[in-house]
């Protein structure tokens, strides 16, 4: 047994609400989607790793990750560009812990790429997208580290942007951004959940609960690294 413990399996992640907007949707995620979901298992291992500041066994699970990626001909492209998201994710966070800043950032875009790609593929899928701001505020760590003010200023933008509704999450490959309304009209149109599984969603479908949070985000992001703040 490691002598760590992984992140709990979230009951209420996107694959719970794919499930239930559809047959289709239901079939793709247990059949389709469930036997590759022990690589999350894996990408979670690599973050945990990387966290506890064990690069190199972060970067051995995420080597593994890679070859396991580049072994799933046949696979449902929708399913290996969910597994891309994780991968490209995790690695943007090792060059992170790395300082390779230029590295890390691109990692991040192809996070999101992976993210717009599963959609369009399977449009059930829109939940994930959610998911790229968080792309958006990392790749505004990454620039704060850097000392790259302007370009953290822009992605900070995009990610008030998004959560406003004003630009979209992601732009898939036919032009169409999605936007907090579509994932918000996803949402909507499941049948009755629980109320564990709607307070999940709270950030999406609650204006001030997405506020507070994004709040506490963005005061985190103001905090520089080493840079000490006086106060009276």
């Amino acid at each position: 047994m490691p002598e760590y413990e992984l992140p709990k399996f979230d009951p209420y992640g996107w694959p719970y609400f794919a499930r239930l907007s559809g047959e289709e949707a239901a079939r793709w995620v247990d059949e389709v989607y469930r036997p590759y979901f022990p690589l999350s298992e894996l990408s979670q291992e690599a973050l945990l790793l990387m966290r506890l500041r064990r690069l190199d066994e972060g970067s051995e699970r995420l080597v593994r990750l890679r070859a396991a990626i580049d072994a799933m001909e046949g696979a449902d492209p929708a399913v290996r560009s969910v597994v891309e998201r994780w991968y490209h994710a995790a690695l943007g966070y090792y060059f992170y812990c790395r300082e390779a800043f230029g590295e890390a950032d691109e990692a991040m875009a192809r996070a999101r790429d992976a993210v717009a790609d599963a959609i369009g593929r399977r449009p059930f899928l829109v939940p994930m997208a959610y998911d790229c701001f968080g792309f958006s505020l990392h790749r505004a760590r990454i620039a704060r580290n850097g000392r790259r003010w302007d370009e953290m200023e822009a992605h900070m933008d995009e990610v008030r942007g998004m959560l406003r509704g004003a630009l979209p999450f992601c732009v898939l490959a036919d032009g169409t951004g999605v936007r907090l309304a579509d994932i918000q009209a996803f949402y909507r149109a499941l049948p009755p959940i629980a109320d564990e599984a709607r307070e999940a969603i709270a950030d999406v479908l609650d204006d001030g609960a997405r506020r507070k949070r994004a709040s506490s985000k963005f005061l985190e992001m103001y905090r520089i690294p080493g840079v000490c703040i006086p106060y009276p």
